[in-house]
């Protein structure tokens, strides 16, 4: 006889770990918080290889992929993993030796601008106490008010400052184990893979191994299409910016399409905040020149959001607009600017199952 009924003992279980969840809520968020915490490196390193994978599999395919000799194999992987890191060390250094000599150009030119203003701005409050004293007097006061506000938020600020530095540092060094947790993830990547699946068939029945590896193959599929396309068109996009403000003879061509570039990696709103900054940067040389690059990107989003983007990510992912706008709404209320980011594969991953398994509970008459 047995004494209790399966069924019946996984519902009571779950309820229980369900009260559990409820009533050490804070208790369980700490810890979660605290593992996140702890497994950052190792979960940036996974993140860091997935990405740096793509690369290299495409260098594995056409560097001597007949070859079956052990010492090929070895040299092989060995010639993909540094092409493919360094690779992205020369892009990055290429963008900021093309960024940082035109940005050090107009912090001089601001700082040069700067004296001017302040003398322009001195001369009108002077005419302003000759003129009007009784409403000068009451300006002071307030300025003084408004300055004392301030002298604590520079207290505030300065703590904050202390706190970011010190998380600079723990950034630094997550970075760096992540990048040494990548390298290993690569470097023996077929070997961890038969690892998980000799784990997956010892404790998972075949059905959910099953739908696992479906989840797991589609949401790749839709990982591998974005990086691909936002990549692309990233590169497109900010080929184009530069090349229009070369052609209109706008300053800072180079520099504000490496940032229109780079910002156009975050869905939908990545290329506005690249045209607020360039546009920034161009103010401080003539506002007209701003305005005219304003009304050039303009018509480029325009040209990006109904040819290139389409071309190059929309088909690959199949993603209705609406749900793009929902992932990165969604995603940047939860995580930021990282959320917008992995936000529409998600979405597009979630949106392919269920779009499957609507086809296969509900079959075309």
């Amino acid at each position: 006889m047995k004494l209790f009924h399966k069924p019946r003992f996984l519902w009571l279980f779950g309820i229980f770990l369900l009260w559990l969840a409820i009533h050490y809520w804070d208790a369980l968020l700490g810890m979660l918080g605290a593992a996140a915490r702890a497994a950052g490196p190792l979960i940036l390193g996974c993140e860091i290889a997935y990405v740096a994978n793509i690369l290299m599999s495409l260098i594995e395919r056409h560097f001597a992929p007949k070859s079956r000799r052990a010492w090929m194999t070895k040299c092989r992987r060995t010639a993909s993993l540094l092409i493919s890191f360094l690779g992205v060390l020369i892009v990055i250094g290429l963008m900021l030796w093309m960024i940082l000599p035109e940005f050090v150009h107009c912090m001089e030119l601001l700082t040069q601008q700067l004296p001017d203003f302040f003398a322009a701005v001195t001369g009108k409050v002077k005419n302003w106490a000759l003129t009007d004293g009784a409403q000068f007097q009451k300006f002071q006061d307030a300025l003084q008010k408004w300055f004392n506000t301030a002298l604590g938020w520079m207290g505030d600020g300065a703590t904050w400052l202390v706190g970011q530095l010190s998380g600079l540092v723990s950034s630094i060094s997550s970075l760096v184990m992540g990048l040494a947790f990548s390298v290993y993830i690569l470097a023996s990547k077929e070997k961890l893979k038969s690892q998980f699946k000799r784990l997956a068939r010892a404790y998972l029945p075949e059905r959910v191994r099953s739908t696992g590896q479906y989840i797991l193959s589609t949401a790749n599929i839709y990982f591998r299409s974005y990086i691909v396309g936002q990549c692309m068109e990233a590169l497109v996009l900010g080929t184009l910016c530069a090349l229009g403000m070369l052609i209109l003879r706008l300053p800072y061509a180079v520099m504000v399409g490496c940032v229109v570039g780079v910002t156009a990696l975050i869905p939908i709103l990545g290329s506005y905040i690249g045209a607020a900054v360039g546009a920034i940067m161009i103010f401080t040389t003539s506002p007209i020149q701003a305005l005219i690059f304003i009304i050039f990107l303009v018509l480029l989003q325009q040209l990006e959001g109904n040819l290139i983007y389409p071309r190059v990510v929309g088909s690959s992912l199949g993603l209705p607009g609406i749900w793009v706008l929902a992932a990165v709404t969604v995603g940047g209320g939860l995580a930021g600017i990282p959320g917008m980011v992995v936000g529409v594969p998600i979405m597009a991953t979630c949106y392919a199952l269920l779009k499957h398994d609507v086809r296969k509970r509900t079959p075309e008459e």
